[in-house]
């Protein structure tokens, strides 16, 4: 009732919105002096505009979110031209950009040049496997579809891939013990 005496005491209209909980609806009220010791009211149900506001912001707040997606990953995820211009480089791949003196809107080295333009011609992701800076990185080149571009998911793979060697080592080793070993080897299972 504030507002409506403000309104008659000063002859300034004022255009407000309340939530009426009895009817579970939006109002907006247009409150204005009409005539001497009169006030008019012109009040509106906006109940089903507030609602797609607040899908609006909802929906703003989504995208903004999944915008942030590739920025929080800490893998390095990029976006690369068909002209091999950097286009977009998430705050993970800083090492390799330092490595490769690359910024976005520079070219990247060759190599990933022609892995991109080679998965754009196709039209199918690829794989590109890279060293830099003696760290081993597996990366999905992944052409988008209508657009001379393609997204680089990539992964350090350098502890998987050392593993590997490992293992690859040692069987080899046992392989030529029981080449040389004259002695016989069984093993059951249950």
């Amino acid at each position: 009732y504030e507002r409506y005496g403000k309104v008659a005491l000063t002859g300034e209209p004022a255009r407000f919105e309340e939530w009426f909980g009895p009817l579970g609806r939006w109002f907006e009220v247009f409150a204005f002096k009409s005539g001497p010791r009169q006030l008019g009211v012109v009040i509106t149900d906006v109940t089903e505009r507030k609602r797609a506001e607040e899908a609006v912001r909802a929906q703003s707040a989504a995208l903004e979110a999944s915008a942030l997606f590739p920025e929080q990953n800490p893998s390095p995820v990029m976006r690369v031209g068909a002209d091999g211009a950097l286009l977009y480089a998430n705050p993970g791949s800083e090492p390799l950009r330092a490595e490769w003196k690359c910024q976005v809107g520079q070219v990247v080295p060759d190599e990933i040049r022609h892995a991109v333009q080679e998965a754009l011609a196709q039209a199918a992701p690829a794989e590109l496997d890279l060293q830099v800076s003696g760290r081993d990185y597996s990366f999905v080149i992944a052409p988008v579809a209508g657009h001379p571009y393609a997204n680089l998911y990539g992964r350090d793979v350098t502890q998987r891939k050392r593993l590997a060697d490992h293992l690859r080592e040692r069987i080899e080793e046992l392989e030529t013990v029981m080449e040389v070993a004259p002695v016989a080897i069984w093993a059951a299972h249950d």
